[in-house]
């Protein structure tokens, strides 16, 4: 039996009927699931929160989302995610990530959620990412007599994803009214006033419709902002490039290894980034989003290089899609904060469902469709409009799908890196199929990009400061 000790005691001083479903090692409930053969509908996922006066254990279905702020007004107090640590000390013989739903064998209450209960049978991690246990919900509940019970969780299923598109005046105020739901609509304090295009991106703007333009002409602005120079020289000479000269100047970086077209579009969406300022830490904070960012935009700029020349491709501007793609994120934070916040909590509790279900569950509206909106209101370029818009959806294919198919596929192939966002690491076979690529290739690419990790991480720390 590969139950921790203490689960395992407990389960047998008991004498509850259980059936153990071993596996190979996994690092999801879905992998479990499907590793035994089991529906992942039917998964119990264990949740250990904490607050000013107790611990407890918060059980629910894995494929439903956990509504913390439902749990909290149910139970009359504030509560919070355990940290990974703290999870470890309650859960001492276990796998990290791998508590079990039974808070009585180490000395917590537990709260199930109503929909978990009514299945027929429930499968849960033992403490053991190699084994599932498969029990009926009378037998955990004998084992928990004087455990509690809540609605808490709601069916990813159940969700209506409105899907909009704001055009240029729109007013992101009134699509938030309409499509969040009243629970939350009620504890927005307001929506900021909307940003500007920041003057650096409108003289880039600027700049890239004079066909005249050369790189001496984009050096003076680029040195306008003495960070942004900086960063362009310090990527320039990045062991990614393997660049062995010595760059002076922007224009060195220009002529000599970047190119024009990649600094400017390098140049615009560092302006772009950094002109909104949202929380350093969190799940959707400066410090991450920097990271998906970077990575994104150098995986996306290889990955066009790769493709048959016929596709027209711009590296340049495939970088700028993968460094933007997910901007809507920023404008969330800067505009509506207090719906942001509770969004990087919800992420925080909710780690195995798609951003994007929580997105709609807790605002209404999603990053994709904010961020397209306001490349859109700045007359962004369109191709960079469509990345930003579509590059969740498989299924797109108009002007431009080109770079939106560039983005997913370097955000499925990071999610196997554990960063980003995606919703897991599978490239679709009709996308590979319509780029040309073979998932092969890919890999060989990503690992490329993975091993220069040091000098792109340097330069997320720069731009996450």
């Amino acid at each position: 039996m590969s139950i921790p000790e203490t689960v395992a005691r407990y389960l047998r001083e008991r004498r509850v009927v259980f059936r153990e479903l071993p596996h190979p090692p996994t690092e999801t409930l879905e992998q479990a699931a499907a590793a035994v053969g089991v529906p992942f509908g039917r998964m119990a996922r264990t949740i250990i929160l904490k607050g000013p006066k107790r611990t407890l254990m918060a059980v629910l279905p894995a494929a439903h989302i956990f509504d913390i702020q439902a749990l909290c007004r149910q139970l009359d107090c504030d509560l919070e995610p355990a940290s990974a640590e703290e999870v470890t000390g309650i859960c001492r013989d276990c796998d990290p990530g791998a508590p079990p739903p039974l808070g009585d064998a180490f000395g917590l209450p537990v709260i199930f959620d109503e929909h978990l209960l009514g299945f027929e049978e429930i499968y849960f991690e033992p403490g053991s990412r190699g084994s599932l246990v498969a029990i009926r919900p009378h037998e955990l509940l004998k084992l928990q007599p004087e455990a509690w019970r809540g609605d808490f969780a709601r069916p990813v299923v159940d969700l209506v994803h409105p899907d909009f598109d704001l055009e240029p005046g729109g007013d992101l105020r009134e699509a938030v009214q309409r499509f969040t739901p009243l629970r939350i609509r009620e504890r927005i304090q307001e929506i900021h006033d909307l940003p500007p295009i920041p003057e650096m991106a409108h003289r880039l703007l600027e700049l890239s419709l004079n066909p005249l333009a050369d790189a001496d002409d984009l050096a003076q602005v680029v040195e306008l902002d003495p960070s942004l120079a900086a960063q362009v020289v310090s990527y320039a000479t990045s062991p990614f490039y393997g660049y062995r000269g010595r760059l002076d100047s922007v224009r060195d970086a220009i002529t000599r290894v970047l190119g024009f077209d990649m600094v400017m579009n390098m140049g615009l969406g560092i302006a772009i980034g950094k002109s909104l300022r949202v929380p350093t830490g969190g799940p959707l904070g400066m410090r991450r989003y920097w990271r998906h960012a970077i990575y994104t935009a150098v995986l996306t700029e290889r990955l066009a290089t790769s493709l048959p020349r016929e596709f027209r491709i711009r590296p340049g501007m495939a970088y700028l899609a993968g460094l933007l793609h997910d901007f809507g994120h920023l404008l969330l934070g800067h505009v509506f904060r207090p719906g942001f916040l509770l969004l990087n909590q919800f992420i925080t509790v909710n780690p195995e469902i798609p951003i994007t279900d929580l997105e709609t569950y807790v605002l209404g509206v999603r990053h994709d469709q904010v961020g397209a909106w306001l490349m859109r209101s700045w007359g962004m370029p369109e191709e960079l409009l469509v990345a930003v818009r579509w590059h969740h959806h498989e299924e797109y294919w108009d002007q431009h799908a080109l770079y939106s198919h560039l983005v997913l596929v370097a955000d499925r192939l990071l999610k196997r890196q554990e960063i980003g966002d995606a919703p897991n690491g599978d490239l679709p076979t009709t996308v590979l199929e319509i780029l040309e690529l073979s998932e092969e290739q890919a890999l060989v690419i990503l690992g490329y990009v993975m091993e220069s990790c040091e000098s792109l991480d340097h330069l997320v720390r720069q731009l996450a400061a």
